[in-house]
């Protein structure tokens, strides 16, 4: 399904339940998705199994609570980062 092709999503709490099974099902629908949770080793095995399903998806830091992390999740991958290869 290709229903948000062109779209980012950027999903919180993405490690783990119903943030996980969201950003799977976003993926599948065509967006690219940021992944982002407090759980960094979890949140990035996500990242990685969306990605190896053929979609494109990059792990980001986040606290909700922390205004930086907000600023730092919406930034685009660094080119130099492994994740800017599969976004």
């Amino acid at each position: 399904m290709d229903r948000l092709q062109g779209r980012v999503a950027l999903v919180t709490g993405a490690a783990s339940g119903i943030g996980q099974a969201t950003a799977q099902r976003l993926a599948e629908e065509g967006a690219a998705v940021v992944v982002t949770d407090v759980q960094d080793e979890v949140g990035e095995k996500v990242a990685a199994q969306i990605c190896d399903a053929g979609h494109r998806a990059v792990y980001a830091h986040q606290d909700v609570a922390d205004e930086l992390d907000w600023t730092r999740a919406v930034q685009p991958p660094s080119p130099s980062s492994a994740a800017s290869t599969s976004w």
